[in-house]
């Protein structure tokens, strides 16, 4: 999936199942459930970041991580470079921290489930 196919994917109160750092190799990877209103059922999706840099959190602080949702991911891109602004909540205590990094790549793949319609591949 292209960065714009990725923008139009609604993340807002999406269940956080994995959330990778590999430092070595400068990569981020975001592994949520998506809502499928085809199917009413969740759909795995991961969202790989390559190239990351200018790393930087505020305020983490997390009891549960369990209960981790993405409220918001912004993806923006200024000429050649792209940035994301996420921000994670917490739903039973209602802590939230954000994240936000540089990145050369980005790569959007469906797991597993049904793929919606809009935006299969």
């Amino acid at each position: 999936m292209t960065l714009e196919e990725i923008r139009s994917i609604e993340f807002h109160d999406q269940s956080l199942d994995a959330f990778e750092f590999d430092f070595l190799n400068k990569k981020i990877k975001f592994v949520l459930s998506l809502y499928n209103e085809i199917s009413n059922d969740y759909d795995g999706f991961s969202i790989l970041f390559e190239g990351v840099s200018d790393l930087k959190f505020d305020d983490f602080v997390v009891s549960d991580l369990r209960d981790l949702t993405i409220a918001e991911l912004n993806l923006e891109s200024v000429e050649s470079s792209h940035f994301c602004q996420a921000l994670f909540l917490e739903d039973l205590s209602g802590d939230a921290f954000n994240l936000r990094f540089s990145f050369d790549k980005i790569k959007g793949v469906y797991l597993g489930g049904s793929v919606p319609a809009a935006h299969s591949t």
